[in-house]
């Protein structure tokens, strides 16, 4: 069941990262934000890109938890 719970939440993930993100460079440019300190950030101007990429990669992962989470529990009943 776990691997049922995994391909459906990799599925979710795809689709709402289609949604979230225009191309595969805005998401390339959102993983590079995540991986940079805050504080340079600011310091470069980038402030609120930084803390949108991020946001934007959160519910991304909350998507793909939360899927799996739900298969999960629903199937286990």
């Amino acid at each position: 069941m776990e691997v049922i719970a995994v391909l459906l939440a990799l599925g979710s993930v795809v689709l709402a990262g289609n949604l979230i993100f225009a191309d595969w460079g805005e998401f390339g440019d959102a993983v590079v934000f995540w991986l940079k300190p805050d504080f340079i950030s600011w310091f470069q101007g980038e402030g609120l890109e930084d803390f949108f990429a991020e946001l934007k990669l959160g519910f991304l992962a909350l998507c793909g938890f939360g899927t799996y989470w739900a298969v999960i529990k629903l199937c286990s009943s």
